[in-house]
């Protein structure tokens, strides 16, 4: 799969990854001073024979690793992501991120388009309203033309 942009090299930085049933790919990423067992709940509804759920704790979260020497950019949590699944999952992936996580998805979206099949943003805490994040999002992500943006969460795909 082409891309843009190439994914970096391995990083020395290792996510605790849970992963559920086989098919296409979803990957979920929770937000702030959570975990991969955020999404237990939603798992449940997700029909496994269909999708493989990915679920990682982002670096420096439960049980990934928690470097000291770290400040926890943008850049590093992608950086983890691209080593730890990126680089496994070859097919284009739904991504699911809540608040931090959603800015997380977002970015990584945003770097490696070619990889995303849709985005789902949930309490994305970046934006004052509905039309500035869908003006943004749809200028950030041109390949996913369809956008439907709620009181919550938006939703691209292509």
């Amino acid at each position: 799969m082409a891309s843009g942009q190439d994914i970096k090299p391995p990083t020395n930085h290792k996510l605790f990854i849970k992963r559920k049933g086989k098919g296409e790919p979803v990957l979920l990423l929770h937000g702030l001073l959570g975990s991969h067992s955020y999404w237990d709940a939603v798992v449940e509804h997700i029909p496994v024979n269909k999708y493989e759920v990915i679920m990682p704790d982002l670096l420096g979260f439960g049980a990934s690793d928690k470097p000291r020497n770290l400040n926890y950019k943008m850049d590093d949590h992608i950086a983890a992501i691209e080593t730890s699944i990126m680089n496994t999952t070859k097919k284009p992936m739904t991504i699911v991120g809540h608040s931090m996580g959603a800015m997380v998805a977002l970015n990584l979206a945003a770097k490696h388009p070619d990889h995303v099949k849709s985005l789902v943003l949930v309490n994305l805490p970046l934006f004052s309203d509905s039309k500035h994040a869908e003006r943004i999002v749809k200028r950030s992500l041109r390949p996913l033309q369809r956008v439907y943006v709620s009181r919550v969460g938006i939703i691209l795909y292509g």
